[in-house]
């Protein structure tokens, strides 16, 4: 057993320490609905915009479809009245 006094070393240790524990920080408990959301929300601004992008194909190729429909009908028209003379 060791009566005698402490080595100073082990003493300006001791002095350094705190008395108490450092307060520990603050922690939300984790929570699987943040996660979700920010899915959720990217998913669906992802098909919104996928959504965007279709409908201006379409219209697109409607305007490109109507264009070849009128070429036709004026080469049907054209052959019509080449025919007729």
């Amino acid at each position: 057993m060791n009566v005698g006094p402490p080595p100073p070393y082990a003493s300006e240790n001791t002095r350094s320490l705190p008395t108490s524990a450092p307060p520990m920080p603050m922690t939300q408990p984790v929570s699987i609905v943040a996660p979700i959301t920010i899915v959720v929300l990217g998913l669906s601004s992802f098909l919104a915009f996928g959504f965007v992008v279709a409908y201006r194909c379409v219209l697109m190729l409607a305007k490109i479809q109507n264009i070849i429909v009128r070429a036709v009908m004026q080469c049907l028209v054209l052959a019509k009245n080449y025919e007729t003379f």
